[in-house]
């Protein structure tokens, strides 16, 4: 883990004082009882890993939290909060109880698995995991999951990758481009989040091509290889449903979908109904909007596909008097937002989080 900054310290010791001094309490209070707000969270996690921060880790840091952090959060929540499904979630409306919890996952990634799936049992907590379902039980990844390696294994600047980037997309040189904005990470090449987060609104194609050269320019970090099985196999979703976890769709290919045309968009959203359902031999009432995009066309075909609800991390606030099942909040938990700067999990930030968020 990278060296804490003098401003994580003073978040960290602002939660503390927030947490035990009862300011956390009130604020939610007020939140809750004041504005109106539902005491409900939603969390949408990704990766649940032994070890985040080790440079074989093929991982965006924003996705991850460790195996021990995660451990500690389950074991918060249930002692301290009530954890329910999404469906339920989203068959009570407003009938929740206060300090109402809900866990997700999204993609489907195989240490959901062999990390995530015994910590849940071990707390009994419920929780649902949104499949992109093309990749489940084959050997395909994610584009940014081969980015991300890439950034890791390879020597890139910023004015590599954007000469990269231009180059596959046909830009000049002279234009106002930067897609590899100067952030550096634990391994002191550019960070991954934000060159990723400027690729999304590339083509498939454009997207390869970026890809391919980056590849082409750094031979050793595409010879490392991505992970033999990164995503869920159908018999571990299958042992996973008997033990209580509850699954929903993440698309097809998990291609965002205010950028597809309509048909397209469609197929992805009933498509990948269809499959996991086929597979797990039970409705799949909750959908996940990839990359948390979603517009009212978007919207309007997720409801009339027959899902029950979907979520997003780009809605509005749960309001006080209607909550709009296709468009249901969720606040993203990783590594950084429950830890000390000694990288423990410290309960005061946790709470800290939640609290803001709501």
């Amino acid at each position: 883990m990278s060296n804490p900054t003098g401003r994580s310290i003073i978040k960290y010791f602002l939660a503390v004082l927030l947490f035990y001094s009862g300011v956390l309490a009130a604020y939610r209070f007020f939140k809750t009882r004041i504005l109106g707000r539902p005491d409900l969270s939603i969390l949408m996690y990704h990766r649940v890993l032994d070890n985040p921060w080790a440079s074989a880790v093929l991982t965006q840091p924003g996705m991850a939290v460790s195996t021990e952090v995660f451990d500690r959060q389950m074991a918060y929540l249930s002692k301290s909060r009530q954890v329910i499904r999404l469906t339920a979630l989203a068959e009570a409306g407003r009938s929740l109880p206060r300090g109402a919890v809900a866990v997700t996952f999204d993609d489907g990634w195989r240490d959901n698995f062999t990390n995530a799936y015994p910590v849940l049992q071990k707390h009994e907590i419920p929780a649902t995991i949104f499949l992109t379902a093309d990749f489940v039980g084959t050997p395909k990844s994610f584009w940014f999951l081969s980015v991300s390696r890439l950034l890791r294994e390879g020597n890139f600047t910023g004015a590599d990758l954007s000469d990269i980037v231009r180059k596959a997309t046909g830009i000049q040189s002279g234009s106002d481009t930067r897609p590899a904005a100067d952030h550096t990470g634990v391994t002191g090449s550019v960070d991954a989040d934000p060159f990723i987060e400027s690729l999304k609104d590339l083509d498939p194609e454009t997207l390869e091509r970026v890809i391919a050269a980056m590849r082409e320019r750094s031979p050793a970090a595409a010879d490392a290889g991505d992970d033999d099985k990164p995503m869920l196999s159908w018999e571990e979703v299958i042992e996973m449903q008997s033990g209580g976890v509850e699954f929903g769709s993440h698309g097809c290919s998990h291609r965002i979908l205010t950028r597809l045309p309509g048909a397209q968009a469609q197929d992805e959203i009933t498509g990948s109904r269809i499959i996991i359902e086929e597979r797990l031999g039970r409705k799949t009432d909750c959908f996940s909007y990839p990359n948390g995009d979603y517009n009212a066309q978007v919207k309007a075909a997720v409801e009339q596909a027959g899902y029950l609800c979907a979520v997003t991390t780009r809605g509005d606030r749960l309001a006080a008097k209607s909550t709009d099942r296709f468009s249901l909040r969720r606040i993203a938990v990783h590594e950084g937002i429950s830890v000390g700067p000694r990288g423990r999990f410290s309960k005061a930030m946790f709470v800290w989080h939640l609290a803001r968020n709501l």
